[in-house]
């Protein structure tokens, strides 16, 4: 599913919030390399769980900035995007 601006905005603002980044992400960084996300949204869409997988070499990958929403940790949402991450790595 391709993300809108306001979802690539919202993932954008959780990886700035929740990293120590030298670099700020915008929303246009995160569209230009959506594929290589994966989300959680709660019930109201709200983007409340990111992680990033880059491939590196062509048997390589590197997972990135797995952040999760304050307000939503200790539900097991780190854990699942953890899962996922390895899955496609």
């Amino acid at each position: 599913m391709p993300f809108t601006g306001e979802v690539a905005q919202q993932i954008a603002d959780l990886l700035n919030t929740q990293n120590q980044l030298t670099r700020q992400y915008l929303a246009e960084d995160v569209l230009s390399e959506q594929e290589s996300y994966t989300i959680r949204v709660n019930a109201s869409g709200q983007v409340i769980g990111a992680v990033q997988v880059k491939k590196v070499q062509w048997y390589q990958c590197e997972i990135c900035h797995l952040s999760v929403d304050p307000a939503a940790r200790r539900q097991g949402i780190g854990a699942a995007l953890l899962e996922t991450a390895e899955a496609r790595a």
